[in-house]
């Protein structure tokens, strides 16, 4: 129509909306509303100034330019509802359930100036000032001894749908005169080869013209009867979108810091571009990265990384990866990549970093061992025995060697749950029996030649340099102890910085598929952790945990991470992900269908913004996050 784009409706607000804003942001302009049946999609034709305007005012409505245009066959010209108390809002709602597999149905909106519009006023109330009556009469008369019938019936215009109909759409356009000045005659143009929507249109509508469409000036010139905006905007259903977008009002986002998180959603759905940044130290607080594969939970940690590593105040970094995909990242920023399970980079993972405590190196580590051995009911006799074995070996040495470590270990077990025969068999208890069995995969990883050597890789001098842990080539089996020897060094290299560290960040410890270690809420590396995190704010520390659902992590972890990031989660446990979150303005109800319908890179943003020496906790608000590699 004129110069005007096509888009189309991607997604709508799962709630009612007042359908009236659409007409005062178009207003005087022509517009067209089509309902496309062989892609199922529906299709605003507007000039493109407008879209955003209304994207704006409207949230939860995303438009995109389409390419195409639909044109019908058939031309019919509307006044009114046939049947104005029994249509309403739901006109159209079926429009898709017709079994009409192409063609399309457009429906015109053509504001009328004020001529125009006092026209056809003065025509409407010249109708409505009509009187006609009919009258038949009989009589019956005693008095002349024979039956006379005499009946009344009277049927007046007065009372007639006409009249309903026509002071429907006086009012409308009164009230429409009244808020923005423009009433809009409305048409409808078919393309269906079948008839169907013909029936469909005029089993609802009083049609006054029809005519084949030859150009839109033969729109123009048909006759129709003006409709207001509230009688007019009952004709706007935006159906065929099967994106679903639910809205979420949020609370205004304050943004502070050096580091870009993201840019704001108004209400879940639409990006505002206003970016969003947090303060490096308030990672010190924990936090925790959730969305299903393919959400952009690694990107997003990539760009913060990023924006750290290129600050000034740059913290030393770890990342352990069960993937590859944070290697180039390693090699781009000058990291040390460590590939386990690859042969060439030796590590002693039983050496206490300098600097940090032999004894509680050794009870953190028996501790981390048993929790990722996956022991069950054995897990605490199996610390018990390797606490015993360590306390034998780090008592002459910090840095034994890995061969002697597993020899004490062995050994304790066969002390507290075995008996040794003469002939130096063990018979083991059933205790004994389920922790050897367990400790198979630790076995397997000490008898590697590169983690059976006395001498290695510093730990604390990786973490400074920064590094990234590709344990990919590590089985299964063996990752949740790779994931336990690896975190004790950085653990102990982070007890190494003093508690003075609360307003910076010295270390971020990041933590792809962070369940292989803190989701067994009754583990000992759990509840250890929730201790640790409180210390790491002290020293500076912040820990960064990616999981895919929230449930992969234990509540009480979840709670004590201060900065949560949730993206799209899985059915079963967005209800969990949604009781996570504080959102003052929306109900929790609204808040699970949206989790579970969030697009990639869009995610519930739970964050804590830092004012001079204070930790302010903010209100959940949704943003698009940044990707690696983008502005």
């Amino acid at each position: 129509m004129g110069n005007n784009v096509l888009f189309e409706v991607l997604t709508v607000p799962d709630k009612e909306f007042d359908k009236r804003i659409i007409f005062d942001i178009i207003g005087g302009n022509c517009f067209e509303l089509i309902y496309d049946f062989e892609t199922k999609t529906t299709l605003l034709s507007m000039p493109e100034a407008k879209s955003r305007p209304l994207m704006l005012a409207i949230p939860g409505l995303t438009l995109k330019e389409a390419m195409g245009r639909l044109r019908g066959k058939e031309l019919l010209s509307v006044s009114a509802y046939r049947k104005p108390d029994m249509v309403e809002k739901y006109i159209f709602s079926d429009m898709f359930d017709l079994d009409i597999d192409n063609g399309s149905l457009t429906i015109t909106f053509e504001p009328l100036d004020m001529s125009g519009v006092k026209e056809a006023k003065s025509y409407i109330e010249k109708i409505l000032s009509l009187k006609d009556a009919r009258e038949t009469t009989s009589v019956v008369s005693d008095v002349l001894s024979r039956r006379v019938n005499r009946s009344l019936q009277r049927e007046n215009f007065t009372n007639s749908e006409e009249v309903m109909l026509f002071t429907e759409i006086l009012e409308s356009i009164n009230r429409s005169i009244l808020r923005n000045g423009f009433a809009y005659k409305v048409h409808f143009v078919i393309d269906d080869g079948s008839g169907k929507l013909a029936d469909y249109i005029k089993s609802r509508f009083l049609v006054i013209a029809e005519s084949p469409v030859r150009g839109i000036e033969e729109v123009q010139k048909l006759k129709a009867f003006p409709l207001g905006i509230e009688t007019a905007s009952n004709l706007l259903n935006f159906r065929g979108n099967y994106d679903l977008g639910y809205t979420i009002p949020t609370a205004y986002a304050r943004s502070g810091g050096d580091v870009a998180v993201g840019t704001v959603m108004k209400s879940s759905i639409l990006d505002t571009g206003k970016g969003l940044s947090i303060d490096a130290s308030t990672l010190n607080l924990g936090s925790m990265f959730s969305g299903l594969p393919g959400t952009g939970k690694t990107m997003e940690a990539m760009a913060i990384i990023d924006a750290l590593a290129a600050s000034n105040k740059k913290p030393c970094i770890a990342i352990i990866s069960p993937t590859d995909e944070w290697n180039r990242f390693a090699e781009s920023h000058g990291m040390r990549l460590v590939k386990l399970f690859d042969g060439k980079t030796p590590i002693n993972f039983f050496r206490c970093p300098d600097g940090a405590d032999p004894e509680k190196f050794y009870s953190d580590l028996s501790m981390i061992i048993s929790s990722a051995s996956r022991a069950g009911p054995f897990r605490n006799p199996m610390e018990k025995c390797m606490l015993n074995a360590f306390r034998n070996v780090y008592s002459n040495t910090t840095k034994p060697a890995p061969s002697a470590v597993y020899k004490e270990i062995e050994e304790a077990i066969v002390r507290f749950h075995g008996r040794r025969a003469k002939s130096g068999a063990v018979k083991y208890t059933k205790h004994g029996e389920n922790i050897m069995s367990s400790l198979e995969n630790l076995r397997a990883i000490l008898a590697k030649p590169e983690y059976a050597s006395m001498d290695g890789e510093k730990f604390e001098e990786l973490a400074e340099a920064g590094v990234v842990f590709d344990i990919s080539n590590v089985g299964a089996g063996s990752k949740p102890y790779i994931y336990a020897l690896i975190l004790n060094q950085l653990y102990s290299v982070a007890s190494g910085f003093d508690t003075h560290g609360d307003s910076e960040l010295r270390l971020l410890l990041c933590l792809e598929e962070a369940q292989m270690i803190f989701r067994d809420k009754d583990a000992a590396a759990v509840q250890d952790l929730q201790f640790r995190i409180q210390d790491f704010r002290k020293r500076g520390i912040g820990l960064m945990l990616l999981t895919h659902n929230v449930t992969d992590i234990e509540a009480s972890i979840r709670r004590l991470c201060q900065t949560k990031l949730y993206l799209k989660q899985a059915p079963d446990v967005a209800a969990i992900a949604a009781k996570d979150l504080v959102f003052t303005y929306a109900e929790e109800e609204d808040v699970i269908k949206r989790l579970k319908h969030l697009d990639s890179r869009v995610g519930a943003l739970s964050y804590v913004l830092k004012d001079g020496s204070n930790k302010i906790s903010q209100d959940t608000v949704f943003i698009r996050t940044k990707e690696y590699g983008t502005l």
